[in-house]
């Protein structure tokens, strides 16, 4: 993912989902956001001061995507259907376009107090309603649980990740897992 050491809505993205269906199709497909697992593979950058980061998530009714990234093609589980992902989905350095006004900041979350490490895992679960914000763990690798709301894309609506680390020069590196039904 990017790091920024401050927020905005245009940097420190670091995965977007885009719901390619067509508004003008009588049958479109909505995407339902399960869970993204992130798996640390780096060691984090040095910090001066509190060495926290936070994920904010976000929704907007445009395609956010830009450049850059990398492109991550969505898996059908289903071993008796060939049926496509209507999801774009990119993760890494991503750049993305300007917010339109339907931008929504959905949610902010502050998963560990100190700087992560290597196999750290972050598990953000979505529509779990009994989940607690934030679980925390001691300074070994360990595994973080937070739950956020429901989120649910139609077509032609972006949702996006983005990652702030004010006082850390570079952030983590993860590997992505992204967990999502279409209907």
């Amino acid at each position: 993912m990017a790091a920024a050491t401050a927020y905005t809505t245009t940097t420190g993205c670091g995965l977007v989902i885009f719901n390619n269906d067509s508004l003008t199709n009588s049958g479109s497909k909505r995407i339902y956001l399960k869970y993204i697992r992130l798996v640390n593979r780096t060691i984090a950058a040095s910090a001066t001061g509190a060495p926290w980061q936070t994920f904010i998530f976000g929704t907007d009714n445009s395609n956010r995507y830009s450049s850059a990234g990398q492109a991550l093609t969505p898996q059908n589980v289903n071993a008796d259907s060939g049926v496509g992902s209507i999801a774009s989905i990119h993760a890494g350095a991503v750049v993305l376009t300007a917010d339109s006004a339907g931008r929504r900041v959905l949610a902010s979350v502050t998963p560990r107090g100190s700087v992560q490490v290597v196999s750290d895992q972050i598990l953000f679960t979505f529509g779990d309603v009994g989940m607690p914000t934030s679980v925390p763990v001691a300074a070994a690798a360990g595994y973080m649980l937070a739950g956020v709301h429901p989120v649910i894309l139609g077509p032609g609506q972006s949702f996006t990740l983005h990652q702030s680390c004010p006082n850390q020069s570079a952030a983590p590196v993860y590997d992505i897992e992204v967990g999502h039904f279409e209907r």
